[in-house]
């Protein structure tokens, strides 16, 4: 079973069926999710449904790399976070090019490939179009 751990400080694992229990308890609807962690595909199969977008850092059978104290992000964390998704409201789009630029980074640094995930919800689709749209409205005229 695979399950999210941060080290230290010390804290209880959290698995898929857990996060999906607390999502569904607390009635949340319409779902993103990214897990930045090794083994992380692991999750998609027990969190997808119609009305969810997942994100997963790697494949339920690959690492994902920069995991470390020293560092903010992952290298998939900061390719999503800290780059795509400042140049896209699309959280696929970023996905995308977050994709790309940790498969660029572990080829050169001769590193197995994460292979980073994404299922997407036919029904958040078009909810996910919703909301790249109002951000849009509300950008700033240059």
């Amino acid at each position: 079973m695979s399950a999210v751990e941060l080290d230290p400080p010390q804290l209880n694992g959290l698995t898929a069926p857990d996060l999906r229990s607390l999502l569904d308890r607390a009635e949340i609807k319409w779902r993103v999710i990214v897990v930045s962690a090794c083994y992380s595909g692991s999750f998609i199969d027990t969190l997808k449904d119609e009305n969810t977008l997942i994100v997963t850092a790697a494949r339920k059978d690959r690492v994902s790399f920069g995991c470390s104290h020293e560092n903010d992000f992952t290298y998939f964390g900061r390719a999503y976070f800290d780059k795509a998704l400042r140049t896209t409201y699309s959280c696929i789009d970023a996905f995308d090019a977050a994709r790309k630029t940790v498969n660029t980074g572990e080829v050169e640094e001769e590193l197995t490939p994460s292979m980073p995930q994404i299922f997407i919800g036919e029904d958040i689709r078009p909810k996910l179009a919703e909301i790249e749209q109002r951000l849009r409205l509300l950008q700033p005229a240059n």
